[in-house]
């Protein structure tokens, strides 16, 4: 057991490097949630990691919205990310100028092998109805797609199917954006992030949610805020359109997109508010109508992989997962964070959850591998990052 230890510590390492998360968005000219900007709190991310996340960019290099490439040649993003400088209709002609950046961690310049992706079809839903005066919720249906003029080799993300079961509050989720970073003094994005941004977020239940939006949060949509009740980080302005996407194993699946935020208070970064997402499994049907080579699945644990969570109470922190079938039990390993180092592992038998009192500032990453009488798993849970204020 002692070499076994040895050699997954390295493979945890790997993990955390790989292993990453908010959305809205700054309109082109003539043409957060969780968003319409960038994401605040966020920490450098990679294109290398998430492939499948986009941007796009106005004829003239501007990033205005986030996106997600679900197949070989459709991406999805938010509806309002087409609407005219007006904002009661969608401009599908200039829209269409525009190009699906991907494989590029920073805005300008672009990575010598960025894609840029041509726009050959832009779909908006066809219940997407952005006319306050003739609309009674603007914000519903809050997504589109786009065709591309050509096939993209990397790998698409897959989406929560249609009928899957409602997500568990508190559910960790991956939010990913070049958007605004921060908000001024009248709650509006600014300072846009040239490279891509990451962060974490835990899904809110709809009634909660609700709380912040009255009537205008429909079924067909889907909450998430922070770790915490005063963690800022958010979507913002330029992240719209982006993918909310929960870790399955050592993959993600796209459970939402940027659709708007901030209620009665700032528009991006108010812990009191929960950014909305155009729920993609009950937007599936129209999904799948035109992107027919998208890839839907489920969240359920794979039968070798644990779904691990961590929830932080004041000082305690505790720390669950899936079971596994056929498992006799568990190993957690966890690493300092930021430092990835030292990683430790315990051996906690058949329990599935961790809960404890750790002292203030205690920051770490975890993941959990199952094992049986044949030895141990050949693949670990999803990594988590908690911290302790």
């Amino acid at each position: 057991m002692q070499t076994f230890y040895k050699s997954a510590a390295g493979l945890l390492i790997a993990i955390v490097m790989t292993t990453s998360i908010s959305a809205r968005e700054d309109k082109p000219a003539a043409v957060q949630s969780q968003e319409t900007a960038a994401i605040i709190n966020g920490s450098a991310s990679s294109t290398a990691t998430y492939p499948w996340v986009a941007f796009l960019a106005s004829p003239d290099g501007q990033q205005y919205c986030g996106a997600s490439l679900i197949s070989p040649t459709w991406a999805l993003t938010a509806a309002h990310c087409f609407l005219n400088d007006a904002e009661d209709a969608v401009d599908i002609a200039v829209g269409a100028q525009s190009n699906v950046i991907l494989n590029s961690n920073t805005v300008a310049p672009l990575a010598a092998n960025a894609i840029r992706g041509a726009i050959g079809r832009i779909i908006i839903h066809p219940s997407y109805a952005p006319d306050k005066a003739k609309s009674s919720n603007t914000e519903d249906y809050d997504i589109a797609l786009i065709e591309l003029t050509a096939a993209m080799s990397l790998q698409p993300i897959a989406l929560l199917a249609a009928g899957a079961p409602e997500i568990t509050a508190g559910t960790e989720a991956l939010i990913l954006g070049w958007g605004t970073t921060a908000t001024d003094s009248e709650g509006k994005g600014i300072n846009a992030s040239n490279v891509l941004l990451k962060a974490i977020q835990k899904i809110v239940s709809h009634a909660a949610c609700s709380a912040s939006y009255g009537s205008t949060l429909t079924g067909n949509m889907l909450c998430a805020g922070g770790l915490t009740a005063t963690d800022t980080t958010d979507t913002c302005q330029g992240d719209s359109g982006g993918p909310l996407s929960i870790a399955k194993g050592n993959s993600f699946v796209q459970v939402g997109v940027v659709s708007f935020g901030g209620g009665d208070g700032p528009s991006c970064g108010d812990p009191k508010t929960p950014g909305v997402y155009a729920n993609v499994s009950v937007l599936a049907g129209f999904i799948k109508q035109h992107a027919t080579d998208a890839t839907s699945t489920t969240l359920a644990a794979t039968s070798s992989t644990p779904v691990l969570s961590a929830t932080v109470t004041g000082s305690t922190v505790t720390i669950s997962w899936t079971a596994v079938t056929g498992a006799t039990g568990y190993i957690p390993y966890y690493a300092a964070f930021p430092a990835q180092a030292p990683i430790g592992s315990l051996d906690v038998g058949a329990l599935t959850n961790l809960a404890g009192p750790l002292p203030s500032g205690t920051a770490f990453y975890v993941a959990v591998q199952a094992y049986n009488a044949a030895g141990a798993s050949n693949t670990f849970s999803n990594v988590v990052q908690f911290s302790i204020p």
